[in-house]
């Protein structure tokens, strides 16, 4: 799949006004990354069938909307990353992170872990838990949690996942995060 020149010309104008860059490699890994969607959809459940065709949109450039809320060398765990949203998008364009991709569903770890390998995403670990089954001996600057039933009940098991000044970036809807 090759991005259209009107979507790249969306994707770079994102980019200008959100003071960051797109590069040719970049481009490369997002039209491979929603290549991959497409394929692995058909197969099993990673987005809506009636967002396939507006998956640059409406789910890439939207995992990028708190993007200016993500430090330099930012340790972020996606909690329910699903088809690798927001955390695949987030890694790919920002390469200086590090990113734990948290999924209890084992299909689509196998997707997560092929995209990783496909794109050479070194800067990602997929993790295959359930979040009230995990832990860890590091703490991380953000959570993410995009498109996850009762969000709310999640908040208490990830807070201790994170450092003192840590912070949680919850997608409310298309375009809008809150930050807990």
């Amino acid at each position: 799949m090759s991005l259209k020149k009107r979507e790249i010309d969306h994707l770079t104008s994102w980019a200008n006004r959100n003071n960051t860059s797109v590069d040719v490699d970049q481009i490369e890994k997002i039209e491979c990354y929603l290549q991959l969607i497409k394929s692995w959809s058909r197969r099993i459940n990673l987005v809506s069938p009636n967002d396939l065709n507006v998956l640059l949109e409406r789910h890439f450039i939207d995992s990028l909307t708190p993007i200016q809320e993500i430090t330099a060398g930012a340790f972020i765990l996606d909690v329910g990353s699903g088809g690798g949203f927001p955390g695949i998008p987030i890694a790919i364009m920002r390469i200086d992170t590090k990113m734990h991709l948290l999924e209890s569903i084992h299909k689509k770890t196998l997707f997560l872990a092929k995209a990783k390998e496909v794109l050479g995403l070194d800067n990602i670990i997929v993790i295959e838990k359930r979040l009230e089954e995990f832990s860890s001996e590091t703490k991380y600057d953000i959570a993410t949690m995009r498109a996850l039933p009762h969000w709310e009940r999640a908040i208490g098991v990830i807070r201790p996942l994170l450092k003192p000044d840590g912070k949680i970036i919850y997608y409310e809807k298309i375009g809008l995060y809150k930050l807990l």
